[in-house]
């Protein structure tokens, strides 16, 4: 059984989808979490992703990739600011 570790928080869910989606395309197995976040005083829906701990190096790479190709189709889309930090293994 492989142990997963968190890769990326996003609070968009469109965003995720695209992550999940291309670290599928490349083979990568991931899960995808729907979370609650505390942000200062509110509380936001986010998604946190999932990838195997012997895969999470090559599946940042494909991540870096995937945002890269985002900002480009929507250079004004706010999503990739509203990303938060991972937080450590789950």
């Amino acid at each position: 059984m492989s142990h997963f570790v968190v890769l990326k928080t996003l609070v968009e869910q469109q965003s995720a989808d695209r992550v999940c989606q291309a670290l599928e395309d490349s083979e990568i197995s991931v899960m995808l979490e729907h979370v609650t976040l505390p942000i200062e005083d509110d509380v936001v829906s986010g998604y946190r992703v999932y990838v195997p701990e012997h895969m999470a190096q090559a599946a940042q790479r494909v991540v870096s990739v995937c945002e890269t190709m985002m900002r480009a189709a929507n250079p004004s889309a706010e999503h990739l600011a509203s990303q938060l930090p991972p937080r450590q293994a789950a």
